[in-house]
């Protein structure tokens, strides 16, 4: 009896070291149906209870493979540290989309992702940059400026790791009119997305995949503090500021402008240049880039963004077209 114990315990020792890339094997079942012309009707049900195994099981996958710290660990992104994490996903046309971590700063949000096809039609390549929208209950209230960084991509498994950044407009529309888009329900956020375009290839971006992505993240989950300075009237050069905005992702400023139509037009005439100052560097930030909103009836609204995130508790001041301007926190 001891014997048998033993054999068995060392048979159980062995199983427990074998690891099973459940992802890999799924895709390459869905590969083999998939390009087959005809399947038995016994091979079918066969494939068909495996990948219900997997969708049974596909709620564990995201914290399977280290969530948000393992993410973190492997790509040591710049922004990594400033997301919470939050393991939500969905799927639909074969692909499947993880909302690792996210958080949301009131005027930017930053979310850490995943996009693979679950097919087996390898679908997704290192050029895919999704559009997403930010949605409340109501719609949409991203503006469409922000970014996408590829973290990396896996080949074997088709699946891209994200870095997104993306803008909200509600800071724009509450500075301006005083209305706040968040009203109906302050606490809920929607990612979505209904088509994956390739970016890689020449001409108009090719749709590789449509249909109705729509991840809930609660808000209460995710906030982070952001320094609001409103009802400003300073000038520097020729804009007014009215409304800052710093979060760690970047500086909003939202103001009035004198520029004429012609100089609207061209970007070299209707520029603001910003560096960010904070108390422990000895050199002030720039901006890795700017996104802008310039109406031609004379307000302006301007994003920027950096490489590596705003230090919240060192920063003492923004200078604009030379004006500086102390941070109120």
């Amino acid at each position: 009896m001891k014997n048998f114990d033993r054999d068995e315990q060392r048979i159980h020792n062995a199983f427990s070291k074998i690891s099973v890339d459940t992802d890999n094997l799924k895709r390459r079942i869905l590969n083999m149906e998939h390009k087959r012309t005809k399947k038995p009707r016994m091979r079918f049900v066969a494939v068909a209870a495996i990948i219900a195994l997997f969708v049974a099981i596909s709620s564990a996958t995201i914290a399977a493979t280290g969530g948000l710290d393992g993410l973190i660990a492997r790509f040591n992104p710049a922004f990594g540290l400033l997301a919470q994490e939050t393991l939500a996903c969905t799927e639909d046309d074969g692909i499947r989309i993880e909302v690792i971590g996210a958080q949301y700063f009131g005027d930017s949000m930053l979310l850490y992702l995943t996009i693979q096809d679950v097919s087996g039609q390898d679908r997704i390549t290192r050029y895919i940059f999704p559009d997403f929208e930010i949605h409340n209950e109501v719609g949409a209230i991203s503006s469409g400026g922000g970014s996408s960084n590829r973290l990396h991509f896996d080949e074997n498994n088709n699946k891209i790791y994200l870095e997104v950044q993306r803008r909200l407009n509600q800071t724009v529309i509450q500075a301006r009119t005083g209305l706040n888009q968040f009203e109906n329900d302050p606490d809920i956020l929607y990612v979505v997305l209904d088509a994956l375009r390739c970016y890689g290839v020449s001409g108009y971006p090719p749709r590789v995949a449509e249909g109705d992505w729509r991840i809930r993240l609660e808000l209460a989950e995710i906030t982070a503090s952001n320094i609001v300075m409103d009802n400003l009237n300073i000038e520097a050069g020729d804009v007014t500021i009215e409304y800052i905005s710093i979060s760690p992702l970047g500086v909003q400023l939202i103001g009035s402008h004198g520029w004429s139509e012609e100089e609207i037009a061209h970007p070299r005439t209707s520029s603001i240049s910003l560096r960010v100052e904070h108390s422990n560097r000895w050199f002030n930030d720039r901006p890795r880039g700017s996104g802008a909103g310039i109406s031609p009836d004379g307000w302006y609204d301007f994003f920027f963004s950096f490489s590596s995130p705003i230090d919240m508790e060192n920063i003492v001041a923004v200078i604009v077209n030379g004006t500086r301007i102390s941070v109120e926190k």
